[in-house]
């Protein structure tokens, strides 16, 4: 899966759900709704998780973070919460660069895999700015009974 971007292994991950009946190509710029996120799988089997969009909220396995700018967007899928280091374990496809410097490091020194240009699992702080605190903060989408 090196090749794909973040949007499309979202994508993909709600197709074998079956959230997403025929599998289409979605972006960030589509995934900032619950509206046009359920537009664009073709389902109403996703949802805007209320709340989640504030420094309390604790995401659970399956969870879709959203964050978008004018500048671009990132998703993922949360794999697990660690509620000792209050961090987030995701599957995300990431960039050549991996994340910000300090978001990288923290992956890197936490057990999350290390190397950029690929989808991988990483750890981040749950109230970082590579979560909650990143620019364009959304929130958590979730697949409805899965």
């Amino acid at each position: 899966m090196k090749e794909l971007d973040c949007s499309e292994t979202v994508g993909i991950y709600l197709h074998k759900l079956g959230v997403m009946p025929t599998y289409k190509a979605i972006h960030t710029g589509i995934m900032t709704t619950q509206v046009n996120f359920r537009k664009a799988v073709g389902s109403d089997k996703i949802e805007f998780i209320e709340g989640s969009d504030k420094s309390d909220f604790i995401p659970e396995a399956g969870d879709i973070f959203v964050w978008r700018t004018s500048a671009g967007g990132h998703t993922g899928i949360v794999y697990k919460h660690d509620e000792a280091k209050d961090a987030v374990w995701i599957m995300e496809a990431i960039g050549k660069h991996g994340a910000r410097k300090p978001m990288e490091a923290y992956n890197r020194g936490n057990g999350g895999y290390s190397k950029p240009h690929c989808t991988r699992t990483s750890i981040y702080k749950r109230n970082s700015s590579a979560l909650i605190k990143h620019d364009g903060w959304i929130g958590y989408f979730r697949p409805i009974d899965y």
